[in-house]
C-alpha cells in the first residue's frame, strides 16, 4: 500500500477509534456496528407484509432484489477477503479498542458496509426515495461505526460502499426477468 494511503487509513482510523474512549459513545458505536444491519431486515419484513397497499407486488420484488444484492455482496467480499487478505487493524495496532468477536481476520472490504450500501442502491433504483435517504444515513453510520469499533480501516469501508452500490446496480440492471413482473412506472401505459 502506498505511504499516503496508509497514512490516510491510520489518521482516520485512529480519529474514529478514539470516539469509543467515551463509554456513552462506545455503546452506540458498538450497537450500530453489530446490529445496525438488522434494521434492514425489519424494513424488509415491513415491506413484504405491508397490508392494504396497491403496490404490494412492487414491495416484494424490491425485497427480492435487495436479497439478491446481499448475496452478491457476500460472495464478492469473501472473494476479496481471500485474494487481498488484509488483516484487521487490531493485528497491527495493539493500543486500540476493538471488538473481540471477530469471525475472520480479513478486513478488506467491509461486508457490513457493502450490504448496507447495496440495499440503499436497490431502494433508490426501485423509487423508494425517502426510504433510500434514511438507508443512506444508516449505511454511513454503519460504515463509520465499523471503523470506530476497530474492525475496519477507512479504505475498507470506502471499498465496501463502492462494492455495495455496484452490486445493487448490477442486480437491478441484470434482473430484468424479475423486473418484468413489476408494475409499470408512473406515466407509462404498460
Amino acid at each position: 500500500m502506498t505511504s499516503w494511503l496508509a497514512a490516510f487509513d491510520e489518521h482516520w482510523f485512529r480519529g474514529l477509534n478514539s470516539l469509543v474512549l467515551n463509554p456513552k459513545v462506545a455503546i452506540w458505536v458498538f450497537g450500530i456496528a453489530l446490529y445496525g444491519i438488522a434494521i434492514y431486515l425489519l424494513v424488509f419484513i415491513w415491506l413484504w407484509y405491508r397490508p392494504g397497499q396497491q403496490h404490494h407486488h412492487h414491495h416484494q420484488k424490491t425485497v427480492v432484489l435487495a436479497t439478491l444484492t446481499v448475496f452478491l455482496t457476500m460472495i464478492a467480499t469473501q472473494v476479496a477477503d481471500v485474494v487481498i487478505n488484509r488483516p484487521r487493524p487490531a493485528v497491527f495496532y495493539h493500543d486500540i479498542i476493538a471488538f473481540n468477536v471477530l469471525v475472520d481476520q480479513a478486513s478488506f472490504p467491509s461486508l457490513h458496509t457493502a450490504v448496507a450500501f447495496g440495499i440503499t442502491a436497490i431502494l433508490w433504483l426501485m423509487h423508494y426515495r425517502k426510504l433510500a435517504v434514511g438507508s443512506l444515513i444508516l449505511a454511513i453510520a454503519i460504515a463509520l461505526s465499523r471503523v470506530a469499533a476497530g474492525v475496519h480501516y477507512p479504505t475498507d469501508i470506502i471499498a465496501g460502499a463502492i462494492l455495495g452500490f455496484g452490486a445493487g446496480w448490477l442486480i437491478y440492471r441484470e434482473a430484468a426477468w424479475l423486473r418484468d413482473y413489476l408494475p409499470a412506472k408512473k406515466g407509462t401505459d404498460q
